[in-house]
């Protein structure tokens, strides 16, 4: 019997350059997962995405000077809760 098996590959979320690390920890896993399911005669989709919204806002952030929303907790300023 032939099953449909999905496999949905979840990007990592970078806070540094890529490396080997990222494609070990999501893209191997998913790629040795789903070639098992086709050599078992399963019907297999694999697919993936991007983030749309947190690439343009990490790109435009990088032009933007930085704002302080509200004092340090060391600041004379700031009130204790």
């Amino acid at each position: 019997m032939t099953n449909h098996v999905l496999t949905a590959v979840a990007w990592p979320y970078a806070n540094g350059p890529r490396h080997i690390g990222h494609v070990a920890g999501f893209g191997v896993p998913s790629d040795v997962f789903s070639r098992y399911q086709r050599m078992a005669g399963n019907k297999v989709l694999m697919v993936s995405g991007t983030d749309e919204h947190g690439t343009s806002t990490a790109r435009r952030s990088r032009y933007r000077p930085t704002v302080k929303a509200c004092p340090p907790a060391s600041s004379p300023t700031a009130t204790a809760p």
